[in-house]
């Protein structure tokens, strides 16, 4: 089971949350990272997405959007093949 959520909303500044099992999940380092086997773990991790601030969750989205918009597929496949 994986569980990403990425901020994809622009307006909103979502916060991202990732499961601690997800390879990529230390690339993300303002992430909220999970486990997802945990119920409180998760509801924790929710909770806090949810009473960060403002201004922080901005930051946090403007660096994780950076982020997943130049390390694409694509980019990878380049790298890869």
């Amino acid at each position: 089971m994986h569980l990403f959520i990425l901020p994809c909303l622009t307006t909103l500044h979502t916060p991202a949350c990732s499961t601690e099992f997800v390879g990529c999940s230390p690339s993300l380092s303002g992430a909220i990272r999970v486990n997802p086997w945990s119920i409180d773990a998760v509801a924790d991790g929710l909770y806090s997405a949810i009473k960060t601030s403002p201004e922080h969750r901005r930051l946090r989205h403007e660096k994780h959007w950076r982020y997943v918009s130049q390390h694409t597929v694509g980019r990878f496949l380049i790298y890869v093949v």
